[in-house]
């Protein structure tokens, strides 16, 4: 399975700043899954084929001219990075293309753009998800909708497991061992989970750790069952938690409003 966040790079012609950005990102274990393409169907072809993932996408300003008609609405396509050794012209693409960030001129500037943006859709990556691509949040909840009444009974029997399952934890922790295997610095934070979780943490956990909310929140805003089960026991202690903050914060504030950041596409 790969990472959530996909970095693309199209060019007719690749040198060795791929190679560079590759091996630099693989050393501070950056999270995502890298690939290259030189032909343009078979690029845009493997873009529809992610329409649950984030993809960065990097190219020339001359290769963003013939792709980014076919590519730049599509949902999964987070950001474009430009890289030109030369001055070439870019300022209209940016006009036509809002989801272009910048032009980067050498491998150090693009490195700098590819860790924010990582970093930006990993934080922000609470996007609003539909049934249909469009209508999941504004659909009907009613009593006939056999997909919304079977969550609702997944969800209530997911919330009723037992919290301390030892199976559970187990198979959360072996998942993301094996999500993480090639990631020291990831598997040094999953073996302190392992050894150190307590129910009363669930929500520092969660807060903290990226390897623990990319994929909860994934699998909430997807109604991803499988993806639900593995994390089970964590949600049902996270839920318990919120629930206990929420009845102590109701003591001194009978209004609660709550906020919810998202990102929110241009187009």
């Amino acid at each position: 399975m790969e990472d959530d966040i996909i970095l693309i790079w199209y060019d007719l012609d690749f040198d060795d700043c791929v190679t560079e950005i590759k091996n630099q990102s693989s050393c501070e274990h950056m999270n995502f899954y890298f690939t290259a393409f030189s032909k343009l169907h078979s690029c845009i072809s493997y873009i529809e084929s992610k329409p649950k993932n984030d993809i960065i996408f990097i190219t020339s300003p001359i290769n963003a001219r013939n792709i980014l008609p076919f590519i730049h609405k599509m949902r999964q396509l987070y950001s474009v990075l430009l890289i030109s050794h030369t001055n070439e012209k870019f300022e209209d693409l940016l006009k036509d293309y809002s989801k272009i960030i910048s032009c980067a001129h050498d491998t150090k500037m693009l490195h700098k753009l590819i860790k924010e943006n990582i970093y930006l859709s990993q934080k922000q990556n609470v996007t609003f998800s539909f049934y249909n691509q469009h209508k999941k949040l504004t659909r009907e909840i009613s009593k006939e909708s056999a997909g919304f009444l079977w969550f609702q009974l997944f969800k209530n029997a997911l919330l009723n497991m037992p919290s301390n399952d030892i199976n559970a934890k187990e198979d959360l922790v072996q998942y993301l061992k094996q999500r993480y295997h090639n990631n020291n610095k990831q598997m040094k934070l999953i073996e302190n989970f392992q050894e150190t979780y307590q129910s009363d943490d669930a929500i520092q956990w969660y807060t903290g750790q990226p390897f623990l909310y990319r994929h909860v929140n994934k699998a909430l805003r997807t109604e991803d069952l499988d993806q639900l089960y593995i994390f089970r026991f964590f949600i049902t202690d996270l839920c318990k938690s919120l629930l206990q903050k929420f009845q102590i914060l109701k003591e001194f504030e009978p209004e609660v409003t709550l906020y919810r950041g998202t990102r929110i596409l241009i187009d």
